[in-house]
């Protein structure tokens, strides 16, 4: 379930709970995407709800395409204080990721990964996590920037 929508869930649904998409992307007969604000997509699979993909730091589309104003935000799907369960948000360090995830992936080392991402699956879905370096005043931070849910 993402924010109250069951994996699975038919365009007609999804669009029902959340209002009309701010875009939307056809990859082919079969997969298209829902863009919801800047941060959002939403991935359908033969009109089923399947995929979420959300952009913590930035924008999920290149900047050059979206033009700062060509895609509106979303009051609900942009909002700072979005998170997924066990408390992923906007600002997370790796090591308080690692803390809530306990047992899942304490082997994972951002400082040796090659692609900068992390993988765990719980019941009810696989999560992708994007893990960026954010330069602070105080040092460097390893922060969550991007999160891929699939549903299982």
């Amino acid at each position: 379930m993402i924010y109250g929508v069951k994996w699975y869930s038919s365009y007609d649904i999804v669009v029902g709970e959340f209002g009309p998409p701010t875009g939307r992307v056809e990859f082919s007969d079969n997969v298209f995407a829902l863009l919801y604000g800047k941060r959002h997509i939403l991935i359908f699979e033969k009109n089923e709800l399947k995929e979420v993909v959300i952009m913590l730091m930035g924008s999920t589309l290149n900047f050059s395409i979206t033009g700062g104003s060509r895609i509106l935000e979303h009051p609900f799907f942009d909002a700072k204080d979005i998170s997924i369960e066990p408390g992923i948000k906007f600002g997370t360090t790796f090591d308080e990721i690692k803390k809530k995830l306990k047992g899942k992936i304490d082997h994972f080392d951002p400082a040796q990964s090659k692609d900068w991402k992390v993988t765990y699956v719980d019941e009810y879905a696989g999560v992708t996590l994007g893990v960026i370096q954010v330069y602070r005043p105080e040092g460097i931070s390893n922060e969550i920037g991007a999160i891929d849910i699939r549903g299982n």
